[in-house]
């Protein structure tokens, strides 16, 4: 089901990419016009933050990855704008997958998804600890969803986990976008210099909340390697 799921996604996606594709040459646009009327339009839009958070909740049913829309936040919303958003897109998101895991738990039998049902016991005794530190080493977002679903683990610890834990990766991310100018480089990107481009003070700060949320990550990954199944699997 997982396999066919992906293939579905990616019918989606390129569908609708060739859709868009079509239409733009229709009128006479190129591949960078069109993104950038795409984000030009999303930006001055009254509703741009809502149609994020929406578009963020669905993304699990076509498997658009989440860092792309997080560090697109930063660059729309700005930094603490784009926070607030991603903050409730992101949880939406990760609850959206979990209930759909839940949904299918039955027919896809918890002791067959391989490395998932090693989970099982752990995440039965401590699932807020568990979640937490699978969040916090950058487990993969999805699989740690639908896998959370799939398992049965209670929501309740599930979500407070997955709150507090996405906070590091998501605050690096959402920074790194928003010392990017997407607009102007879109607008003017043969002639751009990375002065223009670049945020330099906001960009040294996201590369200091990168290196710092890598450190806290390897941490607690080293610490508890013993503990989960996905930190034994290097």
């Amino acid at each position: 089901m997982h396999r066919a799921a992906k293939i579905l996604a990616a019918v989606l996606w390129f569908s609708l990419l060739g859709a868009g594709v079509m239409w733009g040459r229709s009128q006479g646009y190129g591949m960078v016009d069109l993104a950038r009327i795409t984000y030009e339009h999303i930006a001055q839009h009254p509703y741009a933050p809502l149609a994020y958070i929406v578009i963020y909740t669905l993304r699990p049913l076509i498997f658009f990855p989440a860092m792309w829309l997080t560090i697109l936040s930063g660059s729309l919303f700005g930094l603490w704008g784009g926070i607030a958003y991603t903050i409730i897109g992101e949880n939406l998101s990760a609850s959206l997958a979990y209930v759909l895991g839940r949904f299918f738990a039955s027919d896809e039998g918890g002791g067959r998804l391989g490395m998932m049902a090693h989970w099982r016991n752990l995440l039965d005794e401590q699932a807020f600890t568990s979640v937490l530190i699978l969040r916090v080493i950058y487990a993969p977002f999805d699989v740690v969803n639908y896998g959370c679903g799939l398992l049965s683990v209670p929501w309740i610890p599930y979500a407070l986990a997955t709150l507090i834990g996405i906070m590091p990766g998501l605050v690096t991310f959402v920074s790194f976008g928003a010392s990017v100018d997407f607009g102007e480089f879109l607008r003017n990107y043969q002639h751009f210099s990375p002065g223009e481009l670049f945020d330099a003070r906001q960009l040294l700060i996201s590369g200091i909340l990168l290196v710092s949320s890598l450190g806290f990550a390897f941490i607690v990954h080293r610490r508890h390697k013993r503990r989960l199944p996905i930190a034994n699997s290097d």
